[in-house]
């Protein structure tokens, strides 16, 4: 994961907690690189690490990069939470609606929804 960090097992909860404590001090381009790290590594992130990436990406006016994180992971083993989606519509408006609908193929709003 990161050089020198001798006797780190890399598996979900380390990753986890480094893309959490990334998102939490505002590094989330950092998050992201890690996030893609993880997913590389054949890991898939839980639930709640999408949330915190895709919603410290909102948070931070980086809607666009939010939606390329949305559409890396649909269709995969896992799926963005509520509070993703919550995210993402609160701080788009129409530009992120668009955006959202053109990954029509990747992404079947009706059927991510509860």
């Amino acid at each position: 994961m990161r050089d020198g960090a001798k006797g780190l097992v890399e598996d979900a909860q380390t990753y986890a907690i480094v893309i959490e404590g990334l998102v939490a001090k505002g590094e989330v381009r950092e998050a992201c690189e890690v996030l893609e790290e993880m997913r590389r590594s054949s890991r898939d992130p839980p639930v709640s690490i999408l949330d915190a990436v895709i919603c410290g990406l909102c948070e931070r006016g980086m809607a666009s990069e939010a939606v390329r994180v949305l559409g890396e992971v649909v269709g995969r083993s896992v799926s963005p939470g509520a509070r993703s989606w919550e995210a993402l519509l609160g701080v788009c408006g129409v530009v992120c609606e668009k955006a959202l609908m053109g990954l029509e193929d990747a992404i079947k709003l009706d059927q991510m929804l509860p």
